[in-house]
């Protein structure tokens, strides 16, 4: 691709790359809706046995996770 400034070259085919991939690396970190932890028991604040919203948050990232993990490139660029 041929970009303003110069460009770049893909190393995988649109197909194989996912949104999740592409937001991970441009954050430089796991695609997160809520500063939360993956599992209860590893609850920065210690309060994941308790909290009441923590099986709400989980559920919709898991739900955000499986949709950018089906949505590829070629998604976008066909869309």
């Amino acid at each position: 691709f041929k970009g303003a400034h110069g460009g770049f070259m893909l190393s995988l085919k649109p197909e194989d790359i996912t949104m999740k991939m592409i937001v991970e690396c441009a954050e430089k970190k796991q695609t997160m809706v809520f500063e939360c932890s993956p599992a209860s028991s590893l609850c920065p604040g210690g309060k994941g046995d308790f909290c009441r919203v923590w099986p709400i948050l989980n559920k919709l990232q898991s739900k955000i996770d499986i949709f950018l993990d089906n949505m590829t490139l070629k998604d976008i660029i066909e869309a």
